[in-house]
């Protein structure tokens, strides 16, 4: 029997005593591997904190990508997520009844998820928006009764007498309807402020309003407290600190010893003392707010812009910061501690894998931090970044990292120790993104359109003839043409460095939220936002569509790897191409998080910044081992053989399948796979990526 007879009678027995296997395992994912947890950043708005009478603190995250409710019952020690059930989202505000449930009102713009109230002390959640007109909750307060008052956008003030099961609306005498704040004095009167800041005084439970604003000069009303003596005092983001003795009828301005008048919240312990969380850090005031001392040692300088603030019913004191800290003070402010571990889960804007094999993830509140490939040793690297708003994140041939922000663009030489900024000549400093053309030019996107540096960003020139509209995404072939995406425009084209662009749409039925991505052989890949993915393989003049497989079909990011296979970022995982079938393939099955961008290693491992975190899908397979289930053998000849003839799932990397190395995956692959698991072949050669 010759040889090939002997192949093929293998194949046949191949066929037969697998054909039950083949449709239990192998119909499924790219592979088996599973994403891991990789925690390289920490931090977004701690918008609200509540302590119960145990002492556990709850914290409300309100990122920019995704937030939640934390709570630590050993003083800031450790941090646990608490998001069972419906709880995840962007928290405004938490507030706890004497019998220790909690209650959450959500920003439900996007989820619709309105207020959730836990009475298992954060373990799990249930939704209590029974009679309310809006699932936007931006302040809940609790009196002594147990009566609970929330704010909603454009509803009023609404009130639960039977724990949040039901709620009416209380908005007798309220000439504004958009409600922000609310505080309840011991004697039960309620003071409620409008999103135009109006200020309205309850006498009667909410029953009736009055309003009590005659006499505040102007500035943003951000809060509201009322003392054991019926003083109420309001902080106003630019216009500083004032009280009213009088219930409203006559206000005094409180500014004396603040350092800063942009007041964020006023809060009052147990024994009369006040205390401000501003720009500028905390205030603490023993005289009724006659006078303010600074009380910010221990705290770090750039993470004093103070978001939340709560007090203990021991007195101990909880400080949030924009970026995501958490400060505790045992000794009434003299002194803060950071307690931050455990309070990681932070959307991630951008993501970028450095020449050392550090990782660099970005946050929109938090700024850049630095961890080593396995997640080791995070570490928020800001110095001299003055803005913390990470949008986009280059890294070029020298190591060099450029970052845009919403305060400009800047430029680390040594691995983000340091920043220096580059904005001389941007008229716009809101960066959308930054791309580094084939000539080693910097092009930046702004709402002012296009600007290109020829300088390593010390001066940009605007290049926006031809456009139209703001540009959000930017690539280039290996000829230097560049190709820009627009939100609401489509995709543009210049042939002479930008100097002149060209609207090349045509065929393409989807032109918003472009990314862009272009292989070596000049083909142009687009994510299409809400569309999919669209090709194009004559630079841009036609387009098809090329979403077989994708069951997300809203692209977040869209990259190659060092091989150029294609992934794909959606709101429901990551995509791998099969350009055999040109099918698409989900990696891993275990995540649903919105992927909003994804690096690579030198190694080939997958990082992906999602709305919850950072995490890493391993390259850690060896040539030959398709199917991923670790080892070469039978199973891998299985996978491939419905990979190639029966539609099965692509292996990821693909080069993996390439076992004789001749750049294509083929039945010469199978055979030989099987020569060297059954006829003591030669082992597999896969390229190396």
């Amino acid at each position: 029997m010759n040889s090939r007879t002997s192949f093929y009678s293998k194949l046949t027995v191949l066929f037969f005593s697998t054909a039950v296997v083949i449709g239990l395992l192998f119909f499924s994912t790219a592979n088996s591997q599973t994403w891991e947890q990789f925690d390289a950043a920490y931090g977004g708005e701690i918008k609200c904190l509540a302590v119960n009478s145990f002492g556990d603190i709850f914290a409300g995250a309100n990122y920019v990508l995704r937030g939640g409710v934390y709570r630590t019952t050993d003083n800031g020690e450790s941090w646990t997520e608490l998001n069972n059930g419906p709880a995840v989202g962007n928290i405004t505000s938490l507030a706890i009844n004497s019998s220790g449930d909690i209650f959450a009102g959500f920003d439900g713009l996007y989820n619709g998820v309105g207020i959730l109230r836990s009475t298992d002390n954060g373990n799990t959640w249930i939704e209590i928006n029974n009679g309310l007109t809006s699932s936007r909750i931006y302040d809940i307060a609790i009196n002594s009764s147990d009566d609970i008052f929330v704010g909603v956008e454009y509803g009023g003030v609404f009130r639960s007498t039977d724990n949040g099961d039901t709620w009416a609306a209380m908005n007798n005498d309220l000439t504004n309807l958009h409600i922000y704040n609310l505080a309840i004095g011991t004697s039960g009167d309620i003071v409620a402020k409008s999103a135009f800041n109006d200020l309205f005084l309850s006498t009667d439970n909410g029953g009736n309003w009055t309003e009590i604003d005659n006499g505040l000069t102007s500035g943003d009303i951000s809060n509201i407290a009322i003392n054991a003596s019926g003083d109420i005092f309001v902080g106003r983001t630019w216009g500083g600190a004032f009280r009213s003795t009088n219930n409203g009828n006559s206000w005094t301005e409180i500014n004396n010893g603040l350092l800063d008048t942009d007041i964020y919240a006023i809060e009052i312990n147990a024994s009369g003392e006040l205390f401000a969380r501003t720009s500028g850090g905390i205030f603490h005031s023993t005289d009724n707010a006659d006078s303010w001392i600074e009380k910010n040692s221990g705290i770090q300088i750039p993470d004093t812009s103070i978001s939340s603030i709560a007090i203990g019913s021991t007195g101990d004191i909880y400080a949030g910061t924009i970026d995501g800290s958490v400060y505790s003070s045992t000794n009434n402010g003299d002194n803060w501690t950071k307690t931050n571990d455990g309070i990681t889960n932070i959307g991630i804007s951008a993501i970028a894998s450095a020449a050392s094999g550090d990782i660099i993830a970005g946050t929109r509140t938090g700024g850049l931090f630095r961890a080593t490939e396995d997640g080791e040793n995070c570490v928020p690297i800001n110095n001299g970044l003055s803005n913390r708003d990470i949008r986009s994140l280059v890294i070029n041939s020298s190591g060099d990292i450029y970052t845009g922000t919403g305060g400009g663009i800047f430029l680390s030489t040594d691995n983000g120790n340091n920043w220096i900024e580059k904005n001389n000549d941007l008229t716009n400093h809101g960066i959308a993104t930054i791309a580094i053309s084939p000539a080693g030019e910097i092009f930046t996107s702004t709402q002012d359109g296009i600007f290109r540096s020829t300088d390593n960003g010390d001066t940009w020139i605007e290049i926006n003839t031809g456009l139209t509209n703001a540009s959000y995404a930017i690539a280039f072939n290996s000829s230097g043409d560049i190709f820009i995406g627009q939100y609401n425009s489509g995709i543009y084209r210049s042939t002479d460095n930008g100097d002149n662009w060209t609207l090349i749409n045509n065929d393409l039925t989807y032109n918003y939220d472009i990314n862009i991505i272009v292989s070596s052989s000049g083909d142009i890949y687009i994510g299409a936002g809400y569309g999919g993915v669209f090709r194009s393989r004559d630079n841009g003049d036609t387009w098809s569509e090329l979403n077989n497989g994708l069951t997300q079909l809203y692209i977040s990011t869209i990259v190659f790897n060092d091989a150029e296979d294609i992934l794909a970022g959606t709101n429901g995982g990551v995509f791998y191409l099969d350009t055999d079938h040109d099918t698409w393939r989900r990696i891993g099955n275990d995540l649903t998080y919105s992927f909003r961008n994804i690096t690579l290693n030198s190694s080939g491992d997958i990082y992906a910044g999602t709305s919850c975190g950072v995490y890493r899908f391993p390259n850690n397979l060896i040539c030959g081992d398709i199917d991923g289930q670790v080892g070469i053998n039978i199973l891998d000849v299985v996978f491939l053989i419905n990979h190639k003839y029966k539609d099965g799932p692509a292996p990821y990397p693909h080069h993996l399948a390439d076992v004789n190395n001749d750049n294509a995956v083929n039945i010469l692959d199978l055979v030989h796979l099987i020569n060297f698991k059954y006829k003591d072949g030669p082992a597999p050669n896969c390229p190396q990526i």
